[in-house]
């Protein structure tokens, strides 16, 4: 399917063969819905990437696209690196999903301590879940190493949830069952809430 071979740079063309496909006759599914919102947040995230000072095709591309699979084109709060980090929802998985879509970028580290924070979760979430812990090797293992950086580089909102952090980023690996990792993913929610003011990431040393 065309999803699957989407690439921004050939986003136009990739529409085209969409509208191929639906005018043949293809029936469109709920899981398609998903994945052209899910194409389109990718596309708001890595946008100001893309290699050309003309995104008006992409543009075009992208509105075309939810109005050949009838869905209402996502709009992203992408942070601007210099206000403070807010976010407006309560459950922390909603808040975790608000951050990324703010902070972390289709490709590569965060331009922000706090976005890292919340990619790192992320990441490790997705290998774990979603592939059962089959790439895991050490960069991995670098990158929860290197939350215990980050966190110092803020304040720390709750000493003993600080100390559970720690705890979970020495026994989180392969085979974790999963309750760590979203564990894991809620501090760090507490610790970026809880430090607003951006900080600047810069070097890392990690490769994931």
């Amino acid at each position: 399917m065309v999803f699957k071979r989407w690439k921004h740079q050939y986003a136009v063309q990739a529409v085209e063969c969409m509208e191929l496909l639906i005018n043949a006759g293809i029936t469109v599914e709920d899981w398609m819905r998903e994945e052209v919102i899910d194409l389109c947040k990718d596309y708001e995230r890595c946008k100001d990437n893309i290699y050309t000072d003309d995104l008006q095709p992409y543009e075009e591309a992208m509105t075309r696209m939810c109005q050949l699979f009838d869905v209402e084109r996502p709009t992203l709060r992408i942070h601007d690196g210099k206000s403070l980090i807010t976010v407006t929802s309560t459950d922390f998985r909603d808040q975790h999903e608000e951050l990324w879509n703010m902070l972390v970028p289709a490709v590569g580290k965060c331009k922000t301590v706090q976005g890292e924070v919340i990619r790192i979760c992320g990441r490790i979430n997705d290998e774990i879940f979603n592939n059962g812990g089959g790439n895991w090797d050490r960069e991995y293992q670098k990158m929860l190493n290197a939350l215990k950086r980050y966190y110092a580089m803020g304040k720390i909102p709750d000493e003993e949830e600080h100390r559970e952090a720690l705890a979970l980023i020495k026994s989180i690996g392969r085979d974790s069952d999963g309750a760590d990792v979203i564990r894991l993913c809620e501090i760090n929610v507490h610790w970026v809430l809880a430090n607003p003011e951006p900080i600047m990431l810069g070097d890392v040393e990690y490769r994931r």
